[in-house]
């Protein structure tokens, strides 16, 4: 049973050797006992386990209860991580390929319910492991890709969804997120232009008046220098007219 595919993905689709556990509904599930170095590991108990839970946690999808779906799929990953620490574990390499796809799975599945809680970062988080484990994963590169748009992350987002649309180029669900992606940008671009071409607006203007009280300045020196300049020949003037008025009445004495 495969959980929210990608709209129109043509990616091929998962295998089904994970999606029926219900013959071993009767095992337990409980991975947190202790197991030594010295104890034997059945891995194909575990990853009966590791099934069940991935199982159990895609039948709540439907009924949109996306945290009882997520606790089962963290479930299911701490048997993975339980299984892969324990070195008297010796999985075959059909049982490792087996683990891995279960893995991928189970991380891509937690990334959609927690896409689904609002838990946006932990839902690239998730998405991120799944592509970790399988690069060409798209449904993680799609879920990844919106998890990275909602935290404001757009050019990130973008570049997953162009490797997405590069490698199905008819998927409509992903171009139709692109283009939201690139009006955001293009909004978030123009308001930048907007708001840095303000601040260059007002250092210009401030920069013109600071020119303007420059200007005035030296006008303002300037004409005081000449009304000195003025005064002083006044003056001279005037006591060359003093000098001239003595020199004649001495003359006429």
């Amino acid at each position: 049973m495969e959980v929210e595919p990608t709209p129109e993905a043509n990616s091929s689709p998962e295998k089904d050797d994970a999606n029926d556990y219900s013959r071993f509904e009767n095992i337990s599930d409980d991975s947190s006992e202790d197991e030594g170095p010295s104890s034997s590991v059945d891995v194909a108990e575990r990853i009966q386990q590791i099934g069940t839970a991935k199982t159990g946690g895609n039948e709540h999808i439907p009924k949109g209860e996306f945290k009882l779906a997520a606790a089962q799929y963290k479930k299911g990953l701490k048997i993975v991580e339980d299984l892969k620490k324990n070195k008297a574990a010796k999985p075959s390499a059909a049982q490792s390929a087996e683990i891995n796809e279960l893995e991928v799975a189970l991380h891509g599945n937690l990334s959609m319910a927690e896409l689904k809680l609002g838990n946006v970062a932990l839902a690239a988080k998730s998405a991120s492991s799944a592509l970790a484990l399988d690069p060409g994963n798209l449904k993680a590169l799609f879920r990844r890709a919106q998890a990275r748009a909602k935290l404001g992350a757009l050019d990130e987002s973008a570049s997953d969804l162009g490797v997405l649309l590069a490698k199905d180029p008819t998927n409509g669900a992903a171009r139709k997120e692109l283009n939201s992606v690139k009006k955001r940008q293009a909004a978030a671009k123009a308001s930048a232009k907007k708001s840095f071409g303000g601040l260059f607006g007002r250092v210009g203007a401030l920069y013109d008046d600071r020119e303007a009280e420059r200007a005035s300045r030296e006008e303002a020196a300037r004409k005081a220098e000449a009304a000195s300049q003025g005064e002083w020949e006044r003056e001279m003037v005037a006591k060359e007219d003093e000098a001239a008025k003595e020199a004649a009445e001495a003359a006429a004495g």
